[in-house]
């Protein structure tokens, strides 16, 4: 177990072996949260919207913004008359 001290302004550094464990990085993010035992957990926000770029290959022309509108309501409208 690792221990962590919060200062009288509320803040906690972490340690390096946590840091270093989950690849934190300055600026990072970390969830807090209570789970149904009434534990603090915390978990780390790692990911960034670069590490997705790519995850959907597409290998076509360029698309506007308004495509991508467009799509959109037509969605919008078919799931309302399923309705």
């Amino acid at each position: 177990m690792v221990t962590a001290t919060m200062t009288s302004k509320g803040q906690i550094t972490i340690p390096a072996q946590i840091r270093a464990r989950f690849n934190l990085q300055p600026g990072d993010q970390l969830d807090f949260w209570e789970d149904e035992t009434s534990s603090l957990r915390l978990t780390p926000r790692t990911r960034r919207i670069e590490d997705f770029f790519g995850i959907f290959p597409y290998d076509g022309p360029p698309l506007a913004i308004e495509d991508f509108d467009s799509v959109i309501a037509d969605a919008v409208v078919e799931d309302w008359l399923s309705q």
